[in-house]
């Protein structure tokens, strides 16, 4: 976990909820760093019809034997239209791998394939910060539209901004998770080259 710019690392599940506890008490922000088990694993469930129920989708892999906590459909922002894809996360549990072998959802054909992620850094809809999800954040809620302490979603301002402040970098102009917003992290688009392997000669 971070808090305030320090990892605090428990040695075990107990040490990391007895810290957690203590940090609420004391009212103190921090941001939580999921376990390998605990991030789920995001797959895509494609060939299905657009208007297609999402909750026919999760009751459908859970009587196959897989958790999910949530099923999302995908939308165009651009266009505002939703597609025919639904992002499942899948508790990693029991036979969790087997599910990319699975080609019916409710008696319709479907395939399922591994969630690609956009090469940018995830942005918490909670605190506006990057590389983390509002799921684990602790932070102080902030609005992106007039960085008040309530989600942008209760804001007043109902209508569109015209010369909006990014609570980010404090540019005018864009609102914050913009891509050209100066304070968003730039990802490597390609791998650092690999490092040639050592050989022993005879």
């Amino acid at each position: 976990m971070n808090l305030l710019n320090k990892r605090i690392q428990p040695s075990n599940e107990e040490q990391r909820q007895e810290i957690i506890s203590i940090l609420k008490k004391k009212n103190r922000e921090f941001i939580l760093k999921e376990t390998y088990g605990e991030r789920p694993l995001k797959v895509v469930v494609r060939e299905l019809p657009p208007d297609f129920d999402r909750d026919l989708i999760k009751d459908a892999l859970e009587n196959k034997g897989y958790t999910i906590n949530r099923v999302v459909q995908m939308k165009n922002y651009k266009e505002k239209k939703l597609l025919p894809l639904f992002l499942v996360d899948v508790k990693r549990t029991g036979n969790y791998k087997n599910i990319f072998q699975e080609s019916t959802i409710s008696y319709y054909l479907a395939k399922i394939v591994p969630y690609r992620r956009r090469n940018k850094p995830t942005i918490c809809y909670n605190c506006a910060g990057y590389f983390h999800s509002a799921k684990n954040c602790h932070m102080h809620t902030r609005c992106i539209k007039c960085n008040g302490q309530h989600p942008t979603r209760d804001c007043n301002i109902k209508e569109k901004i015209t010369d909006p402040v990014c609570i980010n970098c404090g540019e005018k102009g864009h609102l914050a998770a913009w891509k050209g917003c100066k304070a968003l992290p730039q990802l490597s688009k390609t791998p650092p080259p690999r490092k040639p392997r050592a050989t022993h000669k005879p």
